[in-house]
């Protein structure tokens, strides 16, 4: 089923899922404009989406939000367009989502989201992610990198073990003061170790000097 007009919320399309919950699925929202779009943040709101394709959708307020009650399988978000980027709880269940977009989401965060509950990634049999077609900033926490599909000269696994092996300050990057070196800092939070993110927008003002040091650490092998 194609839909093209604006709604109030997703869930008005779902229907009782046999495994509790709701579900999804069959569908493709082609520029079609939402009100709200928050799922699974409680285990009596439980949500799965099944074979889903948002298509130049966009919301006209509120934040884009996926709680680690909501299942994603073979669910497509192409120039998503939500205020503040396209959040999920990495505790989601996330097989076969893809993200593609030049310009929206401006973000994608994947990272614990439900503050009451531990970050615990469930297992798919194949991959979780694919951010191969996004451009946009990226922070994804707590997902195993080999379940991740990205582009590898943009996109990059910033790994909390080398914080004390890289020599920071002989191949000439400064602690105090890169953001980079910030990314493999915050990487100790994520319970795999490490983090996925993207080289930074053309448009931020530290764009320069964030290249540069990922430069450095590439030509190092440390990315």
């Amino acid at each position: 089923m194609i839909y093209q007009e604006n709604y109030r919320s997703i869930k008005q399309f779902s229907k009782p899922d046999i495994n509790g919950g709701n579900l999804l699925e069959d569908s493709k929202f082609v520029k079609s404009t939402f009100r709200e779009f928050l799922l699974g943040f409680g285990s009596n709101t439980k949500m799965r989406l099944r074979n889903v394709d948002f298509i130049g959708t966009k919301l006209s307020a509120g934040r884009a939000m996926l709680g680690r009650f909501t299942e994603l399988e073979n669910v497509l978000f192409e120039e998503f367009q939500c205020a503040y980027g396209l959040s999920i709880d990495s505790g989601a269940l996330l097989d076969r989502v893809s993200i593609v977009g030049k310009k929206y989401p401006s973000s994608l965060f994947v990272k614990r989201v439900s503050l009451d509950f531990e970050p615990d990634y469930k297992p798919v049999d194949g991959w979780s992610l694919d951010i191969r077609e996004y451009f946009g900033n990226v922070e994804i926490y707590n997902v195993p990198k080999e379940k991740v599909l990205l582009d590898p000269s943009r996109q990059f696994v910033f790994d909390s073990r080398l914080l004390d092996v890289i020599p920071w300050e002989e191949i000439g990057i400064d602690v105090e003061t890169s953001f980079i070196y910030s990314r493999f800092r915050f990487a100790k939070t994520s319970s795999t170790g490490y983090t996925i993110g993207a080289a930074p927008s053309k448009k931020k003002k530290t764009f320069m000097a964030e290249m540069r040091d990922i430069e450095i650490l590439r030509d190092n092998g440390f990315l």
